[in-house]
């Protein structure tokens, strides 16, 4: 039976609302399950990040225990794992990144204070060496450390003679008393640094930064002093850079008037002297109040 235009129209309106109806119904199902994808995702996100938290955590403590292992090795590996670690900033929030830094430095500090020999007693035997884990912490650690820092180490005391820490910065550092003999040391900064007492001997100090140094007691001789900048180092005497090797870029501080005469040791002068310096004390023959150095120590070339 054909419909006439009421029935018609009547029956385009109910296809109408039931199409819109339809439409409407799909758009609710489709919001609800964005709502619950959205809601899915950030308990994922969550989680993830309270796992990644958990994660670093763990993988820091464990790094940390591994500073402990018995194996130098083990112990090599953390030290480069934790450096890596802390120098990242993507590993820390809220600016602890810094506060982490210098707890990893003090913990490298006690580890080489812990692990090298001291200097309390007199020098060691050249021969006797030094720890490869001392080694490594001072030139992978504390050395990348150190230049993201605005406070200051102690290592007064510890034997690292023989080191290789080219560019390091020890700037406003107590290391009085430190074994650095034939340590290369070139464009290394120690700009105001308390090196009373230490021992210098032989070391290579080409470029290095020494500007308003404490060098009371400090043996330089045959040091290496090319292009070295001394200027307001205190403390300093002709008689500790005796044999000391220099040139025109050397700045000296006001207490050297005139430089010594270029008479610089030879490499096999320096090994012969450093090893007759066995069991001489830290300012031992610059410091009145001490004993004369040991006899087997060979008489300094005169100046």
């Amino acid at each position: 039976m054909a419909l006439d235009d009421e029935e018609r129209r009547l029956l385009r309106r109910e296809l109408q609302l039931t199409a819109a109806i339809a439409v409407v119904t799909v758009v609710v199902s489709i919001a609800g399950i964005v709502a619950q994808y959205l809601v899915a995702k950030s308990t994922i996100d969550n989680t993830r990040v309270q796992f990644n938290q958990q994660f670093d955590a763990d993988y820091y403590d464990n790094i940390l225990d591994r500073l402990s292992s018995s194996s130098s090795a083990v112990q090599i590996s953390a030290m480069r794992r934790l450096t890596q670690y802390v120098l990242n900033p993507s590993n820390f929030k809220n600016g602890t990144q810094e506060d982490e830094i210098v707890n990893t430095v003090q913990a490298f500090q006690a580890f080489v204070q812990e692990q090298a020999k001291r200097t309390t007693d007199g020098l060691q035997p050249w021969k006797a060496g030094v720890p490869d884990v001392v080694y490594r912490a001072l030139g992978y650690g504390l050395k990348r450390l150190l230049e993201h820092r605005d406070y200051y180490v102690d290592l007064s005391g510890i034997d690292v003679h023989g080191a290789s820490l080219p560019k390091i910065h020890f700037d406003n550092d107590v290391l009085v008393s430190i074994d650095l003999r034939r340590a290369t040391l070139s464009d290394a900064s120690f700009r105001v640094a308390t090196l009373r007492r230490s021992f210098l001997t032989c070391a290579n100090l080409a470029g290095s930064d020494l500007t308003g140094a404490d060098l009371e007691y400090a043996d330089l001789t045959g040091a290496n002093l090319s292009g070295a900048d001394l200027t307001n180092a205190k403390n300093l005497t002709p008689q500790q850079i005796q044999a000391v090797r220099y040139d025109s870029r050397t700045k000296w501080p006001d207490t050297i008037t005139s430089p010594p005469p270029q008479q610089p040791m030879s490499l096999e002068q320096c090994v012969r002297h450093i090893n007759g310096m066995k069991k001489t004390l830290p300012g031992q023959g610059y410091d009145p109040a001490l004993p004369e150095a040991p006899a087997t120590n060979p008489p300094r070339p005169s100046r």
